[in-house]
């Protein structure tokens, strides 16, 4: 069963945000974190942001960690930016 927006207590949605809410905060879809989540499994290494697994099915992201994540990848954008200007 697919977790639905607004399933967390009112205590936890301040800090964390359930895969459709990290996505939209992120302009991604929940389908691209579903599958960030399973490469990172295969390939052993983290790809996209940061989440906690509760229980068997839900997984939950804190605000923080998107947020930090986000500064992340401006940075290397900006770093890919700068290398091609140089060429």
């Amino acid at each position: 069963m697919a977790a639905k927006t607004g399933d967390l207590s009112p205590v936890l949605q301040k800090e964390y945000l359930l895969t459709p809410d990290a996505a939209r905060f992120l302009s991604l879809s929940a389908i691209t974190l579903k599958s960030w989540r399973w490469r990172s499994r295969l390939e052993h290494r983290r790809i996209g942001p940061p989440y906690i697994k509760v229980g068997l099915h839900r997984v939950v992201y804190r605000l923080a960690d998107l947020q930090r994540w986000m500064k992340t990848q401006e940075l290397h954008t900006r770093k890919f930016a700068s290398r091609r200007r140089a060429a």
